[in-house]
């Protein structure tokens, strides 16, 4: 899950900076259940077979762009990878989910074919992710020993996952924002992950605690956007809200998810999430096998990106991956912390600063290495 089209809108100031030239080529291709799907290639000019990064789809309904609305127009968030990896000399993919279009009504851009969509289990997108990469792979100016997956959110689960399905096949995996587990992610979003969101917006000293008067300046406009009021989080009337009354207020939603009442759930999903997801998408989750139970298999470069300050998946869920990871004598697995980054690991600032973030930074040069290039 993500909240990129929210902070895109609240906080973009800038045009895309320029990058290397590439040319876009529509690729279709179709799933094993025979569903076609639609997406975009794109490749550096200059020419020979070029190494190149599969986007895999994350929990919300993307399209292959990944277009939000920022104020001085639509913006397509995948060009943050295209521009950078043609600059590099590598290809990068990226598809609409099932059932996903583009659409023309901001702020995300994205029409749903809701009985299409709703066949986007798990199962299906490491079917659909599977099908892409067989796509590519049999392209003349692609190098099918080259080919790297990449996935944010939910996608590190389905990146780690197809990996397994294509041995010989996949050359590495570039996660960031990791989902170690969909269920300790929604507790923590609604609880220390929430309270992390609102140091964003709010604590503008940066003390770990948001005063009455932090929360009245209000720096970003969330408040006043969201017409939020003070003493809905300060629960004990002091004039400061900390992480202990966050995690009061989301007691209910965690012990929802540890009884998997998914009325209750689905209910906040509905009311909190920004995205929208298929039917029966917590059970699909619930069920499923954790990200560490796909990577445990894999002997292949792969490399991990989170920033410390991510509100949807908790640093503290990776670090513990770092950990499964070093007992279990993966070396050949990179696990990479950057202090300040938020779940699109400083996405925006490629958008509103003209440069990639210190994440995108160290994420594109890991791919440039991995790659040879």
């Amino acid at each position: 899950m993500t909240v990129l089209g929210f902070l895109l809108v609240a906080a973009l100031g800038a045009q895309v900076p320029a990058g290397a030239p590439y040319r876009a080529i529509d690729v279709t291709f179709r799933s094993q259940d025979g569903q076609e799907l639609a997406g975009k290639l794109t490749m550096p000019e200059s020419g020979g077979r070029r190494p190149v990064v599969v986007m895999i789809q994350t929990a919300e309904a993307q399209t292959a762009d990944q277009r939000v609305q920022g104020p001085r127009g639509p913006i397509d968030f995948h060009d943050l990878y295209r521009k950078e990896l043609a600059a590099i000399g590598v290809a990068f993919f990226s598809y609409e989910g099932r059932g996903v279009r583009a659409g023309d009504q901001p702020p995300r851009y994205v029409s749903i074919d809701r009985a299409a969509y709703n066949t986007s289990t798990l199962a299906n997108k490491v079917l659909d992710a599977i099908a892409a990469v067989r796509a590519l792979r049999a392209r003349a100016d692609v190098d099918p020993s080259r080919v790297f997956l990449t996935g944010v959110s939910e996608g590190t689960l389905l990146a780690a996952e197809t990996a397994t399905r294509m041995p010989g096949e996949i050359r590495g995996l570039v996660l960031s924002s990791v989902v170690t587990d969909m269920r300790e992610a929604i507790k923590f979003m609604m609880t220390d992950g929430a309270f992390l969101q609102h140091r964003l917006f709010w604590d503008a000293n940066g003390d770990g605690r948001i005063t009455a008067e932090e929360f009245e300046a209000d720096r970003r406009g969330v408040r006043r956007a969201a017409k939020l009021e003070f003493s809905t989080f300060d629960l004990n009337h002091d004039g400061v809200y900390v992480v202990e009354e966050m995690r009061t207020l989301g007691k209910a939603g965690v012990a929802a998810v540890d009884a998997a009442d998914m009325t209750l759930l689905y209910r906040w999903l509905k009311g909190s999430a920004v995205l929208d997801v298929p039917d029966k998408w917590l059970e699909d989750h619930f069920a499923h096998g954790s990200t560490w139970s796909f990577l445990s298999q894999l002997d292949i470069p792969v490399g991990v990106f989170h920033g410390e300050a991510d509100g949807n998946t908790p640093v503290e869920g990776v670090r513990g991956l770092e950990r499964q990871a070093k007992a279990a004598g993966k070396s050949r697995m990179e696990f990479h912390y950057f202090p300040g980054l938020e779940h699109s690991l400083g996405g925006l600032d490629y958008f509103m600063r003209g440069a990639p973030s210190d994440g995108y930074k160290e994420l594109f040069a890991y791919i440039r290495q991995q790659a040879g290039n």
